[in-house]
């Protein structure tokens, strides 16, 4: 059935947290006053420049292509500060704060999601409750309110499964998510646009670097 018609149910597990519940869905307008945002929000920061085997085409939505096309993803290492159990403490409780009458889930961010393979594990609560049984192209809308499309990989069978893979990379290089963030995916309507929250453990931001083995192949 739609993401409207799901039962309200929660969840807590070592590797993610979800809230998830009904709710009324946003309005046709909310998309479009993203787009506005987003258009009037200065970019501070060039990935392309940083890191130019990514190879972005515009952030249009274009029939048939993806916004992000990855040519190669570079396995990248954390210049963060080392994070103490308070900052872990701290971003979970700025994430429980959030509230929102639409589905909603919390996910802890894992090393796997942001550095090396950008896969992104959705909770499976929240995928048997509110999204589709088959992948799909879905539009992420990131704290910025920029979209980005992002491919949702779907498996089904006795265990199902599902991530975000194809484009996830780049949206989570641009926006310089790293472990043990905590992300909340909010649902906004049936067409299956995902705002993105995110609440980070360290609050200041420290760009990534190459890992080592990419540093001494060059990534030509």
């Amino acid at each position: 059935g739609s993401a409207a018609s799901s039962a309200s149910k929660g969840m807590t597990s070592s590797h993610s947290l979800a809230v998830v519940h009904t709710g009324v869905f946003a309005p046709e307008s909310v998309c479009k006053d993203l787009t506005k945002l987003h258009k009037s929000f200065g970019k501070k920061h060039s990935m392309k420049a940083q890191f130019p085997m990514f190879n972005k085409s515009n952030s249009e939505n274009q029939p048939g292509r993806v916004i992000v096309k990855v040519q190669r993803r570079p396995e990248l290492e954390s210049q963060r500060r080392p994070i103490t159990q308070r900052d872990k403490e701290y971003a979970m409780e700025r994430a429980r704060r959030f509230q929102s009458k639409r589905p909603f889930v919390i996910k802890e961010i894992k090393h796997t999601d942001v550095y090396v393979s950008y896969f992104m594990i959705i909770p499976d609560m929240f995928v048997e409750n509110f999204l589709l049984k088959e992948s799909r192209k879905m539009t992420l809308w990131d704290p910025q309110a920029k979209p980005w499309k992002v491919w949702y990989e779907y498996t089904g069978g006795e265990c199902p499964r599902a991530a975000f893979s194809a484009g996830w990379g780049a949206l989570a290089m641009e926006n310089y998510l790293e472990n043990r963030d905590l992300c909340v995916f909010e649902l906004l309507d049936d067409d299956y646009n995902i705002k993105l929250h995110v609440y980070r453990a360290v609050l200041d931001i420290t760009p990534f670097a190459l890992a080592p083995k990419h540093r001494q192949q060059g990534c030509a």
